[in-house]
């Protein structure tokens, strides 16, 4: 709607200037912003570097998987991932790790060694399966309690106890080399 963008930026810069306070922005990547999040990243930095700001400011990122519109907004994370590692390398603002079941896997294009605050923490409450070598959406389907998923690989990776894996419909999708 008319002026909305105008009022958010105003509200997150009252926000900004309160002491004692943290500010997060959320960004759900997805097909229509993923190109975006460098430009987000700098503008949330030049924000941020008011004169008047005093509450820190850093952006959470989370990536559409499970959804019902998920087949219209969903983006594979190998496309993703080289504007995060940007925005990552760029420096400006802290950038938070993925949050939840809505996690891209680190190991991809390089985002831990760019960031390793990307690393997620998996989840207690969504079981993960670790599919068979040449596992394929069409061969089998993970078990009904399993929201996540996991390549054979993933169990020599050092992030494995913390990663949270991909959401099975993505990997039903895009697979999960």
């Amino acid at each position: 709607t008319r002026g909305q963008f105008n009022r958010a930026v105003r509200g997150l810069s009252n926000c900004l200037r309160l002491p004692f306070t943290q500010v997060t922005c959320n960004m759900v990547i997805n097909r229509l912003n993923y190109r975006d999040v460098p430009a987000h990243a700098s503008f949330l930095s030049k924000l941020s570097s008011a004169p008047s700001v005093r509450a820190p400011l850093s952006l959470l990122l989370s990536v559409m998987e499970e959804n019902p519109r998920w087949d219209l907004l969903c983006v594979p994370h190998r496309t993703a991932a080289p504007y995060i590692r940007l925005a990552c390398e760029q420096g400006a603002l802290p950038i938070r790790r993925f949050m939840g079941d809505w996690t891209m896997p680190v190991c991809v294009a390089g985002l831990g060694e760019s960031s390793p605050c990307l690393a997620p923490l998996a989840r207690r409450d969504s079981p993960t399966w670790y599919a068979p070598k040449g596992w394929g959406p069409s061969v089998a389907t993970p078990p009904e309690d399993c929201r996540r998923v996991k390549a054979p690989a993933c169990r020599a990776c050092p992030m494995d106890p913390v990663c949270a894996g991909l959401g099975r419909t993505y990997a039903g999708k895009f697979g999960i080399e």
